[in-house]
């Protein structure tokens, strides 16, 4: 285990025996299967009047721990509607280039609309005896299982979460059944989640992702006919809180970076990779740098926390000059000093 694992490993156990110990009521959403062993963000449920608590506890534990730093992004919990929001904490070490995210879940939505809201996540929720933990109940882990997989293969089939997904859904199936028939999935349409289960075991992914549609218009459907007014408020303050994320808000930011030759510009993209890898940043572009707008596909990589590369001409104020970084490490330390700038700093040892 190297030691960027151990640090991992060990603030994961921490903050979950954290929990346990506060008598908070939360509960691991996903990837049970992987405890301790995330591969950079674990995804919990919790109430909402328990957040301070958990930025207290997670600030002591980064000291303990031996973290840089301890950030947590706003940019996801704007909403005014709580299970619209995402609470997201972020550690940094930045000598082993490695980041760990906490991303606080109060709902599960479908189209802008709770699937499930903070109360009924939780009033699912069983103790995992072998790791002693409080997690979803595996019905409805898998069942939510398969609308994420829906979702990540329709933005990207061959994605390697969709196959881990799909295979973890398929064993669950094998070993106790589709849960066509949870309280959850009569919420959807149980006719198509049986649908969606057999293409998903034939690997039909096409089939899977129109199954998967049918039986998400008709929670969608009965929702809207149950509380017409509420959910066109509901997804009016999505789409508000979409064009906020691509336009006015985004978690990510233009780099303006100067670099006096291909060498420095290579720099660069070297230390970006890196902190793609640790997911300290979701990714990056350089396709607008020459441009001075910002274009489509940079405000898409910005929304989901990525970097927007432009390039300094000479009179130009740049956030990062290559020419002042002698290695990959200073130039991802310039960088992620920019993003603790970015978010709300909930503890640090880097000196000022």
């Amino acid at each position: 285990m190297t030691l960027i694992d151990s640090r991992v490993e060990s603030t994961v156990v921490e903050l979950f025996d954290g929990l346990k110990e506060s008598g908070v009521r939360y509960a691991l959403m996903r990837n049970h299967e992987s405890f301790p062993r995330f591969d950079h963000d674990v995804d919990i449920v919790m109430e909402t009047r328990a957040l301070p608590d958990l930025r207290r506890l997670a600030a002591s534990v980064a000291e303990r721990r031996g973290w840089d730093a301890l950030t947590e992004c706003v940019h996801y919990s704007q909403s005014r509607y709580r299970h619209h929001n995402i609470e997201t904490l972020l550690f940094y070490h930045l000598e082993d280039n490695a980041c760990l995210q906490v991303d606080v879940f109060h709902g599960f939505l479908v189209w802008g609309l709770p699937f499930l809201d903070e109360d009924g996540l939780l009033a699912r929720r069983e103790r995992d005896a072998e790791h002693g933990i409080m997690r979803l109940d595996p019905a409805l882990e898998n069942l939510l299982r398969m609308l994420q997989i829906h979702r990540l293969a329709t933005s990207g089939p061959d994605s390697p979460k969709v196959e881990r997904y799909r295979n973890r859904a398929l064993k669950f199936f094998a070993e106790q059944g589709v849960p066509s028939n949870d309280p959850a999935a009569r919420r959807l349409a149980p006719f198509f989640v049986r649908l969606a289960a057999s293409s998903l075991r034939r690997g039909r992914m096409r089939g899977y992702r129109v199954q998967m549609d049918l039986a998400r218009l008709a929670f969608v459907a009965r929702y809207s006919v149950g509380h017409p007014g509420v959910a066109i408020r509901l997804v009016i303050a999505r789409a508000v809180d979409r064009v906020r994320l691509s336009y006015t808000h985004q978690c990510g930011f233009v780099l303006f970076a100067r670099a006096d030759d291909d060498r420095r510009r290579a720099l660069l993209a070297r230390a970006l990779d890196a902190l793609v890898s640790s997911n300290t940043i979701r990714g990056w572009t350089a396709s607008g740098s020459t441009a001075r707008s910002v274009r489509w596909r940079e405000r898409k990589v910005m929304e989901q926390g990525g970097i927007a590369v432009k390039w300094a001409d000479a009179g130009d104020v740049a956030a990062i000059d290559l020419a002042r970084c002698a290695s990959d490490e200073d130039t991802r330390r310039t960088i992620v000093g920019l993003l603790l700038r970015r978010h709300r700093l909930l503890w640090s040892a880097i000196a000022s």
